[in-house]
């Protein structure tokens, strides 16, 4: 049987094809001209790094626009986090100690499950089923194609979440990885 992973999508990057995005946008990154009243969430430049807290409460992403964002495992923006680690004394041990790996583009989680395995190539996530040693036994059971280029991918139960190149951060269920 073949499954294609359920989406949503609430969080959309500053783009200039979200037309929730006020931000003035060039034909090149360096042209991006943030709007401190735009209302989107998202990252302004690309993902590179995911991660969840060990409770599975909250996702924490890194972005090249220097920025760390927590979110809520359905998706909703917590707050944003900018500067060095050591500034970040408001912040509890444990979302520290997440912040500060994800900042440092080292993911906190993994792309597998006991016998599935999470993987990207360009634009597609898929997930295939795996064999005790974790290589990936045939076709792709699910699949979703992300709007943009994905960087990076974490997993936590039959939650995923990608961190993509413009910016967005997706929130993805896949109800076969509790199997």
């Amino acid at each position: 049987d073949e499954y294609e992973a359920n989406h949503e999508c609430p969080v959309k990057g500053h783009s200039e094809d979200n037309p929730e995005c006020t931000c003035t946008h060039g034909k090149y990154s360096f042209q991006f001209k943030p709007n401190p009243e735009c209302p989107v969430k998202g990252h302004s430049s690309y993902v590179y790094s995911v991660a969840w807290s060990p409770d599975g409460e909250t996702v924490a992403s890194a972005s090249g626009d220097k920025t760390v964002r927590l979110w809520s495992k359905s998706g909703e923006h917590k707050g944003t986090l900018k500067g060095t680690i050591a500034s970040w004394q408001h912040l509890d041990p444990k979302t520290k100690e997440l912040a500060a790996e994800v900042k440092d583009g080292r993911s906190a989680g993994s792309n597998r499950t006991v016998q599935y395995i999470v993987t990207v190539n360009v634009d597609m996530v898929y997930v295939f089923k795996t064999d005790p040693d974790g290589e990936n036994l045939g076709e792709p059971l699910a699949c979703f194609r992300s709007p943009a280029t994905v960087h990076t991918v974490s997993c936590r139960g039959t939650k995923v979440v990608v961190g993509c190149e413009d910016g967005q951060v997706l929130f993805l269920e896949a109800p076969l990885l509790a199997y």
